[in-house]
C-alpha cells in the first residue's frame, strides 16, 4: 500500500521536473547571449553569471513567497470572499 504512494509521487516529481525544464530551456540561448556578449574577459564572465543567476533567484523566489502569501490570505478569508462574490453573482444576474 505505501509502496503504491511512493511511486505515485516519483511519478509526479518526474511529471513536474520535465516540466520545469522544458519551461527552463527557451532561457538557455538568452542566457549565453546575455553573458557571452557583455563580457570581454572571464572575470566579467563570472560576475555577470553570478548577477544573472541572483537575479533570476530573487524574482522566482519572490513570485513564489508572493504567490504563497495571496494563498494564505485566501484561504484564511475564505468564507467572507465567498459571501462577498455570492452575492456579487447574484447582483449581476439581477442585472443581465
Amino acid at each position: 500500500m505505501f509502496y503504491g504512494k511512493t511511486i505515485n509521487n516519483i511519478g509526479i516529481y518526474a511529471r513536474s521536473f520535465i516540466l520545469s525544464f522544458s519551461l527552463f530551456l527557451p532561457l538557455i540561448p538568452i542566457y549565453l547571449g546575455y553573458i557571452t556578449g557583455e563580457a570581454a574577459n572571464k572575470k566579467n564572465t563570472i560576475v555577470n553569471t553570478i548577477v544573472f543567476m541572483m537575479g533570476f533567484t530573487l524574482m522566482f523566489t519572490g513570485l513564489g513567497a508572493l504567490s504563497g502569501s495571496i494563498g494564505r490570505f485566501l484561504l484564511i478569508n475564505r468564507q467572507l470572499l465567498n459571501k462577498i462574490l455570492g452575492v456579487f453573482i447574484i447582483f449581476m444576474g439581477l442585472f443581465t
